[in-house]
């Protein structure tokens, strides 16, 4: 036998393969999940603590609340568009 061959034969019984754990194997099949869940948790709290914020008028407050949901809801359908392409 050569000897190429018998380390190959070696590390294969050496070292079996480490089974995944299944975040692991859910980060890979979801790449940036968890940035684009962290990016829409802060849009949507920003929507909702806007309209706390007295030093604006109504109409200021308004569109800065809506436009963060609306980038939130954009992110997400975003990323689903991105997974069905791949």
């Amino acid at each position: 036998m050569c000897i190429p061959c018998n380390e190959e034969r070696l590390n294969a019984k050496a070292a079996p393969p480490a089974k995944e754990s299944r975040i692991a194997r859910v980060n890979r099949k979801q790449p940036h999940l968890d940035a684009v869940l962290i990016g829409v948790v802060a849009l949507v709290a920003a929507s909702f603590l806007l309209p706390m914020i007295k030093s604006l008028n109504n109409d200021n407050i308004d569109s800065l609340s809506a436009g963060t949901l609306g980038g939130a809801i954009g992110l997400v359908v975003g990323y689903e568009i991105g997974r069905i392409k791949q």
